[in-house]
């Protein structure tokens, strides 16, 4: 297919919803959402492959929702570049105000702040199948119930009017108002947006059936909110002192003045969770430790995706339309799930890291030595996980040689090897014939070098085989594949 007829096909599908005129039809299509913040960025490529990946809609915070006393106004905010004609869901972020309105004049005045923007922004090429509005009411959610029912009436269901539903929402009967007032909710059920409180609860599946049971009674067509938007959170005197994503995993775990918390793992359930502390006063990104205040990364990989894919699969939810992604990651935020691993989990081939070996000749040696530099390179989009030891290595095996000087390069730490006569190996000193090399983490497309490795063959030409292992998120490993075999220098 050339650009222009794969141009009209995506922009086609992203359309397709608006073309059945809105009402019940439009309103309860099975999709689900890819949400792109302001300042986000996205390629055209990429629009067609989350189409492929049963992503249909495009959810793009467009608006901010702001007060003038006790009527709302709606503020445009800018946008991403997409093709024209994209069908999107306009989004619009801000807060309600607790107390009493007069319901029908703050319901008016949402809906026509809605329809302008949904007009400015059909000026600038994008057609708005939808508005959801992402808005903190929790505690008067009976009064924007109300205002909900006066706007959804106004709009006669086109564009669609799809509201954000929290977790901790379920439980008070005013959320099922909320509900009924609008034509769709995406419901915030599986990990924690920024700024909420580390709760384990938010990434436990078995909570998460419990609560989708208890959103299935209110019998409206909701999508699943799941968080892909992975933090980093300070933690000094016992208290979240800052977050972040713009940090990745690999500089914590490098860092000198950080140590990885043993066992901090095993508190991830159905989530990614690594816990390091500060060996003293340390600079970490734009934050300064000191002794004892800890960095915990909370999120998810590829792998907790895929397990949710499966486990959504095993329930009967007849309500679901799909799940909404939130969110792309903005530029530098590197902790956070990118597109490329989105696709990944939702591919059917498992989503796991690759590393691949390439030992590479280096001329100088002489005298039955033979010197090389070895590379290991993660030839996927997804990581391994953090092992400090016993695991995530690479080793050399010298089979009529031994290994007789190692310059580790980039790798942490290394250790010679030899048989123990049981299938298994043990420390060596001189004369090992393995040496084996130890990185805790290799990021996606991450490589690491050593720097010389010579082995000594004096009694003529040796065998060199080159194998490891990696553990994966969720606890599989991958074994270590080389690119090609290894030839004399």
């Amino acid at each position: 297919m050339n650009g222009k007829n794969l141009l009209a096909a995506v922009l086609a599908a992203l359309t397709l919803a608006g073309c059945a005129g809105g009402g019940e039809r439009a309103q309860r299509r099975q999709s689900s959402a890819y949400w792109l913040p302001a300042g986000a960025t996205i390629e055209f490529a990429q629009l067609a492959q989350l189409q492929s990946a049963g992503i249909g809609d495009l959810m793009v915070e467009a608006g901010r929702l702001g007060w003038n006393g006790s009527r709302p106004r709606i503020e445009k905010v800018a946008t991403l570049e997409l093709p024209r004609r994209t069908g999107v869901v306009l989004v619009v972020r801000g807060s309600w105000p607790t107390g009493e309105l007069d319901a029908t004049e703050a319901g008016t005045a949402l809906a026509g702040g809605l329809v302008e923007l949904a007009g400015r922004l059909r000026g600038s090429g994008l057609e708005a199948l939808g508005v959801h509005l992402d808005v903190d009411a929790g505690a008067s959610l009976g009064s924007y119930a109300k205002a909900l029912a006066v706007a959804h009436k106004q709009l006669r269901g086109s564009p669609f009017l799809s509201c954000t539903i929290e977790r901790s929402w379920l439980a008070k009967p005013e959320a099922m108002e909320v509900a009924k007032a609008v034509d769709q909710m995406v419901a915030f059920l599986y990990g924690q947006r920024g700024g909420e409180a580390e709760q384990e609860d938010a990434w436990d599946l078995q909570k998460v059936e419990a609560n989708l049971r208890a959103l299935e009674k209110w019998g409206r067509p909701y999508q699943i909110g799941v968080v892909t938007l992975n933090r980093a959170l300070l933690v000094a005197g016992g208290k979240v002192r800052g977050e972040t994503s713009r940090i990745t995993l690999g500089e914590l775990v490098r860092h000198p003045g950080l140590e990885l918390e043993a066992g901090s793992f095993l508190e991830g359930v159905d989530r990614l969770l690594h816990s390091f502390s500060a060996r003293g006063a340390v600079r970490v990104g734009e934050w300064s430790l000191q002794r004892g205040d800890r960095v915990r990364v909370v999120g998810m990989a590829s792998y907790h995706l895929e397990e949710l894919q499966r486990f959504l699969g095993a329930l009967d939810l007849p309500h679901r339309l799909g799940l909404a992604y939130y969110r792309a990651p903005l530029p530098g935020e590197k902790l956070a799930l990118s597109l490329d691993n989105l696709l990944n989990a939702l591919d059917p081939s498992p989503a796991v890291a690759k590393p691949v070996v390439e030992l590479l000749p280096v001329g100088g040696g002489g005298g039955g030595r033979l010197r090389y530099t070895l590379v290991i390179e993660n030839r996927s989009d997804e990581p391994t996980d953090v092992i400090l030891l016993g695991s995530n290595y690479v080793e050399l095996r010298v089979d009529g040689g031994s290994v007789a000087k190692v310059d580790p390069g980039q790798f942490v730490r290394w250790e010679l090897l030899t048989d123990d006569g049981n299938g298994g190996v043990m420390r060596a000193f001189r004369g090992a014939p393995i040496a084996r090399l130890y990185t805790p983490l290799l990021a996606g497309h991450q490589a690491v070098k050593t720097g010389i490795i010579e082995l000594a063959a004096p009694g003529g030409p040796a065998s060199i085989r080159v194998g490891g292992e990696f553990v994966l998120p969720g606890g599989n490993t991958v074994a270590v594949e080389l690119a090609q075999p290894a030839s004399p220098p």
